[in-house]
């Protein structure tokens, strides 16, 4: 879980954040995206009412964070970067393929980008990322500003 509780975050950080979010929105910043690693879903609903709408990494790896269940918790106005286990990338394309089609119905709804967290890990081959990147364009771009160029060996 979190370094610290939900109530530690109400009573020392909220209030910052807050400020903070209101000097952003007051510039004209639409969204405000906060990075914090981890199992951070108990913290989510704080963050949201200090008025930070985007969360990342959705680290779907080694904390199990799952973009769906984390949609179906708190909504459309959580909007989430990551979400996609890194680690499925070295599976090959079937597997990247199957996650990615689940995945895709969040960026249908749009507040989701499905990107792995972090570094993309050593058991991953260039040709394999490569694979990743194109599967991604060629399943993701008709719902994103996602250019079309390939990756190419």
């Amino acid at each position: 879980g979190p370094l610290f509780s939900p109530q530690t975050y109400k009573r020392f950080y909220h209030r910052h954040y807050t400020k903070l979010v209101e000097f952003y929105r007051h510039h004209g910043v639409k969204h405000i995206m906060l990075d914090s690693d981890g199992d951070t879903e108990l913290l989510i609903p704080c963050w949201l009412d200090s008025g930070i709408d985007i969360v990342f990494p959705i680290e779907a790896g080694t904390w199990g964070a799952d973009p769906v269940t984390l949609r179906r918790k708190f909504g459309r106005q959580l909007r989430m970067m990551g979400g996609f286990d890194k680690n499925l990338i070295s599976m090959g394309e079937p597997t990247v393929r199957d996650e990615l089609r689940r995945l895709r119905p969040l960026v249908e709804e749009g507040g989701y980008i499905p990107l792995p967290d972090h570094r993309i890990p050593p058991s991953c081959s260039l040709g394999q990322f490569r694979s990743y990147v194109n599967l991604f364009r060629d399943m993701m771009s008709s719902h994103t500003a996602i250019p079309s160029i390939r990756c190419n060996d």
